[in-house]
């Protein structure tokens, strides 16, 4: 996953420095700074952040589409709304909690875990999951209400 050239991207196109970035983040310029070198991944409440500032989304983010704004949006990720989808993309793929677990590398109860909304899904599998299967990580975080699938 390299997404960090996009959040440069993003960044130097608006004109905005990166101490800008990491202070509105409320982190570390040193830890902003790896973010977008891809030394280390970028935690969704950051990444959410992030595209909230410049108003934009997290497909845009993840490659997914060419269009890097989105209207009508909510700015929270909502757990709640997250596992709904998260288990609703499992069963449309008939995927069970095992098999999802074993193509993103992880232990099954973390799947469990997501879809009970105990946990926010990470983001390095949340970028395998709408890689692998053109779904919208916007709509899976609730971030928009229309399921949107990529081709």
């Amino acid at each position: 996953m390299n997404y960090g050239k996009k959040l440069v991207e993003i960044r130097t196109k608006n004109n905005t420095d990166a101490k800008k970035i990491a202070e509105i983040l409320g982190v570390s310029i040193v830890t902003y700074n790896r973010y977008e070198k891809g030394d280390a991944t970028i935690p969704l409440k950051h990444l959410n952040t992030f595209c909230n500032y410049y108003k934009m989304s997290i497909d845009y983010i993840f490659e997914l589409t060419t269009t890097n704004c989105v209207v009508n949006y909510n700015k929270e990720i909502d757990r709640q709304v997250m596992a709904s989808r998260i288990k609703e993309f499992r069963k449309e793929n008939e995927l069970t909690q095992i098999t999802l677990a074993q193509f993103l590398k992880i232990a099954n109860g973390t799947i469990a875990e997501y879809e009970l909304g105990n946990n926010i899904i990470a983001t390095n599998y949340l970028y395998q999951i709408c890689k692998e299967y053109r779904v919208s990580a916007d709509y899976i975080l609730g971030r928009i209400n229309s399921p949107v699938h990529y081709k």
